[in-house]
């Protein structure tokens, strides 16, 4: 049951979906338009339509429903703004009917059994369907995914009940999608100490006072008495529910929702903003608009001009207006196919993806994210596409770029992965992923000057992940770089302090920079988290010999010895702070120790050998 154009399609359009059948999923004749002044000019492949306001639409490309071009207006495009019958969100002179009289993106899939036709369609479930169209004939198209990849199904509207967009419950979708990443622990304590906060914030908000009083009141409550804090670098997995509930401690993304989860049902005028790579909360009301700084705790902040002139720079469709519930789920489906492919699972990502896309496709991530998915599924072609949709929607998106850069590179197409990485870094100097991964490609190709140029530029800069900042600073550390790793590695245990390769990796950076009682702090605390870890054992013994605390430094030689017989760079310092005590054949046990395990050492090691004989035959 996956959808086609039918007989009765406007003249041009059967054929160049023909065209552009690349197995992407096909939609609904345009001639279904809902009554709107809809136009039509075909160009080669190509559709624009104007809605009822009179704005015309974004050029769609026929066989995929995606903007072929950016539209100055963020509006929707034919699949949503003529099936749908709706009017443009950014356009406040659209005369387009209420929510309540136009086909709504959400329903709920209610029956008994699948209908004829439908038995064995994998993924087609019960529940709340989001993104959903609706057709002339009567029909609602699902998006499900199977083990063939993602695909429409078509349902009878009997089956589906519609639900509003103010219907759409933000926190209860904000636990809902958490889960589908396996954020499902302490759910009730969340639950309760969620409903907690909500009772704090309606009994300030029963208090009589100005709006602007009220939400300072509420983000005192939250990041003061409640004591939320931000994560410094932004945490990836910090937007759960669960986890910001449970740790206290969340991204922007993670706050904002919070922030409006808790105000859910006593302030109904909140709303999530977003902005290149950032989110922030937004109350409006009688012509108030007041923009709230979660990372901030709170501030009411002038956000556009605060974020600087890359925001501006970047900003796409949908950045810097305010989100309804629907795409506010788009965007936690979004965050949830980041993360399941962080972990692996890419179908279920492009799932995630493809549903986000058909609530708001005038967003770019979904597609960058699905392009990702794509790509470690060994669909590079496919992962492309995605790529240009994203650049199609935002011209302007640094992520797409450096992302498709990253595709090349692993394909050696090395010269346009560059040319991708430059536009990248031309787009957003401060996206600092950008210069990792170019370091790491020309690494790679061996262009360690340039690869170590451009990991001097990418350490100023926060990378997307904690992982990813633990890896350039690996990278420094394995360039010499010792000192500029160190505030790298900071910036990971800031927001991971029980990262343990983290904090003996930042270890073996102090002792390489001079810093030893630094070092010895952050190396005891890897044995006390990880008591068998060989190299805390050996680094710390490093920097008391440097300390001249050389019976403690062999000490901890043998330690890790013991944990790890094979470890040739410990019996040779070892070996040297016994000679340096005077013990000499204790010395040359170590030593000619480290020479077998090692072959490479005895030059060295040998020379230190005949000076010591030579120092005892003087004797």
């Amino acid at each position: 049951m996956i959808s086609t154009c039918d007989a009765g399609a406007p003249p041009g359009l059967v054929e160049a979906t023909a065209r552009n059948n690349q197995g992407i999923t096909r939609g609904p004749c345009p001639r279904q338009c809902g009554g709107l002044r809809a136009q039509r000019r075909i160009a080669g492949s190509r559709l624009a339509w104007r809605c009822g306001c009179g704005k015309r639409s974004p050029v769609v490309d026929a066989g995929t429903r995606r903007p072929t071009r950016a539209s100055a207006w963020g509006v929707l495009v034919c699949g949503l703004c003529g099936l749908l019958s709706i009017s443009h969100p950014a356009c406040p002179e659209s005369s387009g009917g209420s929510q309540a009289e136009r086909p709504p993106l959400v329903v709920v899939l209610e029956r008994s059994e699948l209908g004829a036709g439908h038995a064995g369609v994998e993924g087609l479930r019960d529940g709340r369907w989001y993104g959903v169209r609706r057709g002339a004939d009567g029909r609602a198209a699902l998006t499900c995914c199977s083990r063939n990849g993602v695909h429409e199904v078509w349902v009878p509207c009997a089956w589906v009940t519609p639900v509003l967009d103010e219907q759409v419950s933000i926190s209860r979708e904000w636990f809902r999608v958490s889960e589908l990443v396996g954020d499902s622990e302490d759910a009730t304590l969340s639950r309760s100490l969620l409903q907690d906060l909500r009772n704090e914030v309606r009994s300030v908000v029963n208090r009589p006072g100005e709006p602007q009083t009220q939400l300072a009141q509420i983000s005192h409550l939250l990041f003061v008495r409640r004591g939320f804090q931000h994560v410094p670098y932004g945490g990836a997995d910090y937007w759960r529910a669960q986890t910001v509930l449970a740790s206290r401690r969340g991204n922007c993304l993670g706050l904002s929702l919070l922030y409006i989860a808790v105000c859910e049902g006593v302030i109904n005028d909140l709303a999530l903003v977003l902005a290149p790579r950032h989110a922030f909360v937004r109350y409006r009301r009688a012509g108030d608009r007041i923009d709230l700084e979660t990372s901030q705790r709170g501030e009411s902040i002038d956000m556009p001009k605060a974020l600087g002139p890359h925001a501006q720079r970047c900003r796409g469709p949908s950045h810097f207006r305010a989100l309804s519930h629907p795409e506010v789920v788009a965007v936690l489906l979004t965050q949830a196919a980041e993360a399941l492919v962080r972990l692996g699972e890419y179908r279920r990502a492009c799932e995630l993806c493809a549903r986000a896309v058909e609530i708001m496709p005038w967003c770019e991530r979904p597609y960058t994210t699905w392009g990702n998915a794509l790509s470690n599924l060994g669909h590079g072609a496919a992962a492309v596409v995605k790529y240009r949709e994203a650049l199609t929607v935002n011209p302007s998106d640094p992520i797409a770029y450096c992302n498709w850069g990253v595709r090349l590179a692993d394909h050696d197409a090395h010269a346009e992965a560059i040319a991708k990485f430059r536009q990248a870094s031309r787009l957003d100097p401060s996206y600092g992923h950008t210069w990792f991964a170019w370091a790491r490609m020309l690494d790679d190709l061996g262009r360690k000057a340039e690869a170590a140029e451009k990991l001097l530029v990418a350490a100023r800069h926060r990378q997307q992940s904690a992982e990813a900042s633990c890896q350039l600073a690996t990278m420094l550390c394995r360039y010499g770089l010792w000192r500029k790793s160190i505030p790298v590695f900071s910036q990971v245990l800031a927001e991971e302090p029980g990262n343990v390769t983290a904090r003996m990796n930042r270890g073996a950076a102090l002792v390489e920079s001079g810093r030893f009682g630094a070092a010895c702090d952050d190396l005891r605390r890897v044995i006390q988290d990880s008591p068998k870890h060989a190299k805390a054992y050996y680094n710390w013994g490093l920097a008391l010999a440097h300390m001249r605390q050389r019976s403690a430094a062999c000490l901890k030689f043998q330690k890790a010895i013991s944990l790890q017989p094979h470890f040739p760079s410990a019996y040779r310092v070892w070996g040297t702070m016994l000679r340096l005590m005077g013990r000499r054949e204790e010395a040359a046990q170590k030593l000619r120790r480290a020479a077998r395990q090692d072959p490479s050492l005895l030059p060295a090691i040998r020379d230190e050998l005949r000076a010591m004989e030579d120092r005892s035959g003087d004797r």
